[in-house]
This record gives C-alpha cells, structure tokens and sequence, in this order.
C-alpha cells in the first residue's frame, strides 16, 4: 500500500476523533460549532489539492464517455 493511502487513512482518523471529541464536548455557541464543521472539510481538502497530483481520465477504467472517449 502506498504510503500517501496510509497517511491519507491516518489524517481522516484523526480527524475524526477530532470531531468526536469537539461534539462530545460542545458547551455553549451552537452557531459557531455549526459553521466549523460547514467550513472545516472543504478547508482541510484544498491543500491536498496542491500536494496530490490530478487523475489522469485517460488511462482511469470507466473514464471513457461522449465527451471522452478512450
């Protein structure tokens, strides 16, 4: 297995425990918790898109369409 699969594995799970432990103890502003975890992933998902290179739909299987063809 890739390493980039492991780490993207342990980042989710990580994570997640985060917004565990965040919701479990959720005290007072539920407006403010609302809008971290509506802005929290997209923001947290943009830098891989600097970091992990595109997919090729060429060469993907099930790529092939209309508008691609193999």
């Amino acid at each position: 297995m890739p390493l980039s699969t492991i780490t993207i594995v342990l980042a989710a799970a990580v994570a997640h425990a985060a917004w565990n432990l965040a919701s479990k103890y959720k005290q007072s502003d539920t407006v403010l918790f609302v809008a971290a975890y509506t802005t929290a992933p997209p923001s947290s998902a943009s830098p891989s898109r600097l970091v992990l290179p595109s997919p090729d739909l060429n060469r993907s299987p099930g790529a092939c369409s209309e508008r691609l063809p193999c």
